[in-house]
């Protein structure tokens, strides 16, 4: 609890994590007793009883792993040399115009987070954290893959729908910036892998914009399920068969105290306020704002609000962001 007069700057300054965080490296044991091992051989035995059993099924499996504390078993670590590992060029000093609220303030919400002077982000400990994560994400590959085998030795594979997706990014030091909790590309934008038997699309990238709160709807689709008129997504379907087909405008994106930040994405830009209240919209002006060319800096280090020569695109991202999800949808969509 806080003291006294203490100001709560949770997250930032109290991550939940605390030391636990820091952890980086070997996790000390075989993978076998590991909790993303675990849930990998229960999700297996499971695929295992449906196909005994006949029966139709939806398994949500959730693994813990890239994410912090960086540990994995040996094996995966010794796949990454560090001396081979180079830290982000996408440093804080290169940022011109990015706003302190953006890169909480110089703060990181878990790992380097400043509570403990032994583990500064030196440059090699920056590197053994960049290898540690690259090998997490290894041993993740490898649970993903037990599942995908599980499928083949039980003949689901030409039959089931499967759906790769994760909840957030990682930062690994772009503008100083470690784990989650910006509005930074890093943190916001997401894996999404999806297999669906018999589908032109399969094997094909989309270079499309979907979101998470477009995943319910589609899934609504695959089991031909009424969608409710609540949903704030919809079904992209669609992309499955043609992924070259144009698709949303935007996606959308919030991240809480301390930012209070709303942002918008679309091809080209990305537009962000950092507002002083929850409310959206908010009654005062925003304390910051951000807009980012994507097409002439990809890595976000150049904030062009303000800029006379941007204040066409920044208006139509500002529209944009306060015209809600409804006026990013595709063109001529019908909400089928």
């Amino acid at each position: 609890r806080l003291a006294a007069g203490e100001p709560n700057t949770w997250p930032l300054r109290r991550p939940f994590q605390q030391y636990h965080a820091e952890m980086i490296g070997d996790m000390g044991f075989e993978d076998e007793y590991s909790e993303d091992e675990l849930v990998a051989l229960l999700a297996e035995q499971m695929i295992d009883d449906f196909a005994n059993e006949g029966k139709q099924f939806f398994l949500s499996v959730g693994f813990y792993a890239p994410h912090t504390p960086l540990l994995a078993p040996k094996e995966y670590l010794d796949m990454y040399d560090t001396a081979h590992i180079e830290i982000s060029p996408i440093t804080r000093d290169r940022d011109q115009g990015v706003p302190d609220i953006a890169v909480r303030n110089g703060n990181n919400y878990d790992i380097f987070n400043g509570i403990y002077p032994q583990f500064e982000p030196t440059p090699v400990r920056q590197k053994l954290a960049i290898a540690a994560y690259y090998a997490t994400s290894s041993y993740i590959d490898a649970q993903v893959g037990k599942l995908k085998r599980a499928l083949d030795r039980n003949g689901l594979a030409d039959n089931t729908i499967i759906v790769l997706t994760s909840d957030h990014g990682f930062h690994l030091g772009e503008h100083g910036c470690w784990s989650k909790f910006t509005v930074f590309e890093e943190s916001i934008r997401i894996p999404l892998i999806v297999y669906v038997p018999g589908v032109e699309g399969n094997g094909s990238p989309s270079h499309e914009i979907v979101e998470l709160v477009d995943l319910l709807p589609t899934f609504c689709d695959f089991w031909g399920i009424e969608k409710d008129e609540r949903f704030e997504g919809i079904s992209f379907r669609p992309l499955l068969d043609n992924p070259d087909k144009e698709w949303k405008k935007a996606a959308f994106c919030m991240a809480p105290r301390p930012l209070n930040a709303r942002t918008v994405r679309t091809k080209r830009y990305r537009y962000a306020e950092f507002l002083s209240s929850h409310d959206f919209p908010c009654s005062q002006p925003p304390v910051a704002i951000e807009l980012y060319d994507h097409d002439n800096d990809p890595n976000e280090q150049i904030n062009l609000a303000g800029n006379p020569a941007y204040a066409e695109a920044e208006g139509k991202m500002k529209r944009m962001l306060y015209g809600g999800w409804q006026k990013a949808l595709p063109e001529n969509y019908s909400g089928n």
